[in-house]
């Protein structure tokens, strides 16, 4: 006996209608939670990838946000602890005054003198002021910045030069001199 296999083709159909249907509410879905008309590359390929670039600058903005917000933060603390500093002197300078009063005796500049100390105290407490871990005005950071500047404007440089040679030997690209003389170039550097 021949076994015969017969198709539904409505079932299968049905099926297919079925599969489609619950693709797109799943798109649907998917944009209905997010509230993004473009969630995936299938939505439209030219679009998602204009919004996942903005997506970078938007979350690149936000960390330059909250970087600001940081060093305001900073610069809060650190000015905190310079006004508090400034309190601080205005009042040594009274107590300094009023040590000179004659009308004082040995104890009470003595008395005065403890004060100026405990002052002198909160200023040093001030100078190891931290933010982060660094410290923000004890004077460590209190030094010459050593730069150099460099100004070759229009010129095309000669080939030949010599790396790490000295820059009076410089020429131009037509092998003549720039003409930098030793006696001028630190007052070049320096703006004269």
């Amino acid at each position: 006996m021949a076994m015969v296999v017969k198709n539904n083709l409505g079932a299968v159909r049905t099926t297919n209608t079925l599969n489609k249907n619950s693709k797109a509410q799943s798109k649907s879905l998917a944009k209905t939670s997010s509230g993004m008309k473009i969630n995936s590359a299938d939505d439209d390929a030219s679009g998602y990838s204009i919004s996942e670039r903005m997506r970078v600058r938007i979350r690149a903005l936000d960390q330059a946000n909250q970087n600001a917000q940081n060093d305001a933060a900073l610069m809060k603390t650190a000015g905190g602890a310079v006004d508090n500093t400034v309190e601080i002197l205005r009042a040594l300078k009274e107590k300094a005054i009023n040590a000179a009063n004659d009308s004082n005796t040995d104890e009470d500049r003595a008395t005065i003198q403890k004060e100026v100390d405990q002052f002198i105290d909160q200023i040093d407490d001030n100078a190891l002021v931290q933010f982060n871990g660094k410290y923000l005005i004890n004077g460590t950071r209190n030094h010459a910045v050593q730069s150099t500047k460099s100004m070759f404007i229009n010129y095309d440089l000669d080939v030949g030069n010599v790396l790490g040679g000295a820059v009076t030997d410089l020429k131009d690209r037509n092998g003549d001199s720039l003409e930098i003389q030793k006696n001028r170039l630190l007052a070049s550097f320096l703006g004269y």
